[in-house]
């Protein structure tokens, strides 16, 4: 269990209860050494920014001939559900724009090009009936 005042979070392993205490502390032990200055509070983050270097793409579109890549699994995952299924669930709120995602991150990161609030955005379901 975190010992962090005001923090009550526990974790079944010891290495995730330090990683999340580096969460309150700020530490970043784990750095890059193509670029100085960025550093990572876990070895997993720390390899996944490196393949970017590397340009390691292991995350690969079946549907793609020439096998269209991505560095992170959840990339792939925008990628099919927007191209191979038609899924957008995240459409721009400002009137007339239209621009819709897959991904409520990318919304954001639009949303801020319009000059948008991002804390007050919502989402509700479009479900018929549902109220979520």
């Amino acid at each position: 269990m975190c010992q962090w005042e005001g923090c009550s979070r526990s974790f079944d392993r010891p290495s995730l209860l330090e990683s999340h205490i580096r969460t309150h502390t700020g530490d970043r032990l784990f750095v890059c050494h193509f670029e100085v200055r960025w550093a990572f509070r876990t070895p997993s983050k720390l390899s996944r920014h490196q393949r970017t270097h590397k340009n390691e793409r292991p995350f690969k579109c079946p549907h793609h001939e020439r096998h269209k890549a991505y560095l992170r699994s959840e990339h792939l995952k925008q990628h099919l559900l927007s191209q191979h299924r038609g899924m957008k669930r995240f459409r721009c709120p400002v009137e007339n724009c239209g621009a819709e995602f897959t991904a409520k991150s990318t919304l954001y990161v639009h949303a801020k090009r319009h000059n948008v609030d991002t804390a007050n955005l919502t989402f509700p379901c479009e479900h018929p009936g549902c109220n979520k």
